[in-house]
């Protein structure tokens, strides 16, 4: 089983080091969670934009841009909350490889980010627990030590909604 406590804590404490003299910089940090569904389902459901604003408290509307179904190179319009306003930004897919991973990076608007997710089936050969492991690899700009540690906890409260809605629907 995974200690994700102690995985944030060093994830925060390295992310935090990387902070510059006028307090931004681009923080890297990983964060994981087990989800108790197959890496099919959580890949579908974490890779379609459109269900972002079910587990990411931060997103108020998305808007999907490009034709056709998701893929590398699909972008995305999205409307965010923040403590000092709304911002508007566009994403882009930039990486794609079915139930295995999607990157995705701001392509325009504050707060710029890349978000690498990685599907990983745990408990393979066991009848009962056809789990995955959904990683992220997040490097996002930030300026100042309680930005950066909000976006940790806060991306962490997001991976944990996409566990409870997938787990409440099995």
């Amino acid at each position: 089983m995974i200690n994700k406590a102690r995985q944030v804590t060093v994830g925060l404490r390295d992310a935090l080091n990387s902070l510059n003299k006028d307090g931004k910089e681009i923080i890297r940090f990983e964060l994981n969670e087990i989800i108790n569904r197959p890496v099919e389902d959580v890949f579908n459901f974490v890779a379609e934009g459109d269900n972002a604003p079910s587990w990411d408290t931060k997103i108020l509307e998305i808007k999907k841009l490009s034709d056709g179904i998701t893929r590398k190179g699909t972008k995305y319009w999205m409307m965010r909350t923040f403590p000092q306003g709304r911002a508007e930004n566009t994403f882009e897919i930039i990486e794609y490889e079915p139930n295995k991973t999607v990157s995705i990076k701001v392509t325009s608007g504050p707060n710029p980010y890349i978000y690498h997710y990685g599907f990983e089936s745990v408990g393979a050969g066991c009848a009962t627990d056809r789990g995955t492991l959904l990683s992220l690899t997040a490097e996002v700009e930030v300026k100042g030590f309680f930005n950066a540690f909000r976006t940790v906890l806060w991306v962490e409260k997001s991976l944990n909604k996409v566990r409870e809605l997938l787990e409440e629907g099995s």
